[in-house]
């Protein structure tokens, strides 16, 4: 048996454009389906998930850009280290991103995906602490 392997949201796609076939076959609109938002994203708490390594995350956007989505806000906090204002992320001195700074390169690798990126920065306060 050969499995094919598909999203959520193309099943919903193809479906949707089925059945609208099924209903106006001489439509061209229902083979074409457009999303119903312009942007389509999620919110990320990057500083709450401080083992994650840049492979984790670069695994993490694979999925996200399979789910379609175009933009993701990337709420840093203290998820990364800030030269004028140390005492931001020194409590956070265990986060993956504060000990290798990979946070550059994932943004980059959301980019190649088509993901837009929109960060977030709250010094002190939000998440002080993880």
């Amino acid at each position: 048996m050969n499995r094919i392997s598909l999203s959520r949201r193309d099943f919903l796609i193809r479906a949707g454009a089925a059945a609208g076939g099924m209903i106006c076959r001489h439509s061209t609109a229902a083979t074409e389906a457009k999303p119903a938002f312009e942007l389509r994203g999620y919110y990320i708490t990057f500083m709450r998930m401080p083992t994650f390594g840049v492979t984790a995350w670069k695994q993490a956007i694979d999925c996200f850009a399979a789910d379609g989505i175009n933009l993701l806000i990337l709420w840093m906090a203290g998820g990364f280290a800030s030269k004028k204002f140390p005492i931001t992320w020194k409590y956070n001195h265990d986060h993956e991103n504060i000990r290798n700074n990979f946070a550059g390169e994932l943004i980059d690798y959301a980019h190649q995906t088509g993901i837009k990126v929109l960060l977030g920065f709250t010094p002190f306060g939000y998440d002080g602490v993880n």
